[in-house]
């Protein structure tokens, strides 16, 4: 497989040669489908890029505070998520499943850190949403009735 046809390198002249290839299993990818992992590709980045900031400051204040419970699980979210970012030839299916169990677990640390007055909340609903986009309405369903 060349750099040109990974499953995550999408650019619009791959986006088209991928329509016509067969997917696992012989079905065609849809646009959907080449759509969600464009999305994912985005969304995992961007968390990436943009979430190292804010946990490390987030680190040294609760260092201060003496709070070393709370820095392993979150830091350990960020490693995973840094593994999924590297491991491209990955399944789209589990490498989504696993960036939204990370994002689920970093909501159910800041609920129990914080309670309901926190991030928490928002994060399991921005879960919830993802999880719609990513893999679908019955799991979104799903995700909601965990949440």
């Amino acid at each position: 497989m060349t750099r040109e046809t990974e499953p995550d390198k999408l650019d619009d002249r791959t986006l088209r040669r991928e329509s016509l290839m067969p997917a696992p299993g012989g079905m065609r990818l849809d646009d959907l489908e080449l759509w969600r992992r464009r999305v994912f590709r985005f969304v995992l980045y961007l968390t990436l890029g943009f979430g190292f900031p804010p946990l490390a400051a987030w680190s040294v204040t609760k260092v201060q505070q003496g709070r070393f419970g709370v820095i392993v699980p979150m830091w350990g979210f960020y490693v995973l998520l840094t593994g999924l970012a590297l491991a491209k030839n990955a399944p789209f299916r589990a490498r989504a499943t696993i960036f939204l169990g990370c994002l689920f677990a970093a909501g159910s640390v800041a609920i129990a850190e914080y309670g309901f007055r926190g991030q928490g909340p928002f994060m399991y609903i921005a879960v919830v949403t993802m999880t719609v986009v990513f893999l679908g309405l019955r799991a979104g369903v799903a995700v909601f009735v965990v949440a």
